[in-house]
């Protein structure tokens, strides 16, 4: 068995998803609903006006508000879904326990965040702002590189 080796002093703005989709805290359900079905992401940043993360929205908060008998393609459920989705925005959905770690924080460091709070997404700050964000994934891809 080979060893792999990962430089745990990397900054994980090297391995950060950059250029992120994200909603304010306004945004319509409507609207995260079709971020969520057109792309194959599963974490959305909420934002302020000055690109401050205040909340997070993953794709298992929205399945989880989805009707039940979605998943069943009955008919009526997506009228229901899309009567609830219209009473709903962004604030009223997300999680407002973020995990935020500065630019310079190191891969290392974001293992042992993950590891300690069991959270799946990290959001990298610079200047107050969010540049960007980490998730578990994005590891995988560091080792599947490494591996070929």
């Amino acid at each position: 068995m080979s060893s792999i080796t990962i430089d745990l002093e990397m900054k994980v703005t090297e391995i950060m998803t950059e250029n992120l989709i994200s909603v304010d805290p306004k945004t319509s359900m409507l609207k995260i609903q079709e971020i969520f079905e057109k792309e194959s992401f599963h974490h959305l940043p909420v934002l302020d006006d000055q690109r401050r993360p205040v909340g997070m929205i993953s794709k298992n908060d929205y399945h989880k508000l989805q009707h039940h008998f979605t998943l069943m393609n009955i008919k009526d459920a997506e009228i229901y879904n899309q009567r609830f989705f219209k009473s709903l925005i962004a604030k009223d959905i997300m999680s407002k326990k973020l995990i935020s770690a500065p630019a310079s924080t190191t891969i290392g460091e974001a293992l042992k965040m993950f590891h300690d709070n069991k959270y799946h997404s990290i959001i990298v700050v610079g200047d107050g702002e969010c540049v960007g964000i980490v998730t578990p994934y994005d590891f995988i891809e560091v080792l599947s590189e490494i591996k070929s």
